[in-house]
Formats: C-alpha cells, structure tokens, sequence
C-alpha cells in the first residue's frame, strides 16, 4: 500500500528506500505487487537503469510477473534502449496474460529497425505460438520496419506468419507488402497480393494501385496488368466504387506515364481532360 501510493506520487527515492528497507527483512521475495510499484516509480522518475536492475532481480527470484510488473519493466526497457531485454521480459508473460499490444508493436518495430531481425521474428512468432490473437497493429509495425529497411524476404516472411496464424491482416498490411515487393521487383508477388487483398474485400487506396500499374507497363508486364485489371474489375462490377478507383488508377498511371516520358504537355493536357469528366 504504501509503495503503491509512493509509486503513484512519483516519489521513486522513497520508494527505494522502503522497498530496500523491507527486502532487507525477507518479506518481498514474492511479493511481486511491491516490485511492480518500485518499477512504475522508478520509470516514473526516469530511473531506467535501477527499473531494470529491479527487474533482473525479480527474475534471479523467480517471482511470477503479473502484466502490471511486465509492462512497466518493458517501458523501462525501452526506454533505455535495451531492446533485446523489452524483448525478452514480453516473451516472459504467463500463459494467461495477453501482453500489451502498443509496449508490443514498439518493442517490434524498434528491433527490426536497429536490424535485430532474428529477435522480432522470433518475438512475433513465440507469442503466435502460445496461441495469441495478436491484431494488426503489432504486426503492421513489424512489416512497417522490414519495408522501411529494404527486407523484403523477412516481411513475406512476417506476412505468412500473421495469415497462418490467424493476425488480422488490414489495408496497411497489404499496402505495405505491395509497396516492398514492387521496390524488390518481385511482380509476381506483388499481383498475388492484390489478388489476396481484393478476396478479402479490401480496397486498397488509389495511389498505390498507380504505382503498381505504372511499375507494370513499364516494365513491359502487360500480362500481370491484365490479370490484376481483370481480377479487380470483375468485383467492380455492380460496385461504382470500385469501378470509378481503377478507372482513375489507370488514368493515374498514364498521367505518370507521360510525365516520365518526357512529354508534360500530353500530360497537361490529360489532367484537363481528367478534370472536366
């Protein structure tokens, strides 16, 4: 109680003093409530190293981590930079705990953007394996991070990994894998998912169905054009919506087309045809 009403008042030297003087007669061994308190105080007061070094010892004593001592031992972690240890003290939760899923898509997106890859996945992937129902927010921080750094084959990876497991996969999701398969110039891929995103009814935004078409004819892949234009346009039908977004994606694409191609007057001239539509 009273290092809990310490930990609230951000008095984190105080409670470092009681919680040292207690420990010191054998009564926190287990008392996982006081370490929680000592831990949020000592994040409060910006304590990171003492957070930590609190942590550690609650793990040297066995103590079962609630989601309360968890979560402010992660914080600390992060925090302080130590990202394979924010890491380590998710992977540690019981069985009944769900972890925090914005102290997770941090934790995630920070190890794959410092190219702790192997730790992101295997992060990820323990915590599916324990049978969570992860949502798209930490998954989507994780692709974010493989994209941003040109890891193409670890985001499929990752991708594969949120389908099987059941991870709700949203527009940002496919977005996102489209846009690093088209840097990576895997056409084949990027036309699958498309095909995946229009099966699950998703309606991805204008400017990259652009892109995509503009990245196609240009590489002469008239083939895969056709099969994205005729796969989507086939869903258009008796959805104006949809109809009208491919429209003007490929008028989009064109526009591009003959700006790249050095002809910005044809180009004016489509865009003042685009607007009196």
């Amino acid at each position: 109680g009273v290092l809990s009403a310490l930990e609230q008042g951000s008095q984190w030297e105080q409670a470092f003093r009681l919680f040292g003087e207690l420990r010191s007669s054998g009564g926190l061994r287990s008392d996982v409530v006081a370490l929680s308190a000592v831990v949020s105080a000592a994040a409060a007061g910006q304590q990171w190293a003492r957070a930590l070094a609190l942590a550690a010892d609650a793990l040297d004593l066995q103590v079962e981590l609630d989601s309360t001592f968890r979560n402010a031992a992660v914080t600390a972690a992060q925090k302080g930079q130590h990202w394979l240890l924010a890491a380590n003290l998710l992977e540690l939760a019981g069985p009944e705990q769900d972890p925090d899923l914005i102290a997770l898509s941090s934790v995630l997106s920070a190890s794959a953007s410092r190219a702790l890859w192997g730790q992101a996945l295997l992060l990820f992937g323990g915590l599916r394996a324990r049978g969570l129902q992860l949502d798209s927010i930490p998954g989507n921080a994780l692709l974010s991070a493989f994209e941003k750094g040109g890891e193409w084959r670890r985001l499929a990876e990752s991708l594969r990994g949120m389908r099987d497991g059941g991870t709700a996969m949203d527009v940002v999701s496919y977005e996102t894998a489209v846009q690093s398969q088209l840097r990576a110039s895997r056409w084949d891929a990027v036309e699958g998912l498309l095909r995946q995103a229009d099966a699950a009814g998703l309606q991805l935004h204008l400017p990259l169905y652009s892109s995509v078409f503009l990245e196609f004819e240009q590489h002469g892949l008239l083939t895969q054009e056709v099969a994205v234009l005729r796969a989507l346009g086939n869903r258009a039908l008796g959805s104006p919506g949809l109809e009208d977004h491919l429209r003007a994606a490929a008028q989009h694409a064109a526009v591009y087309r003959l700006l790249r191609g050095g002809r910005p007057a044809a180009a004016r001239a489509a865009v003042q045809r685009l607007a009196a539509e």
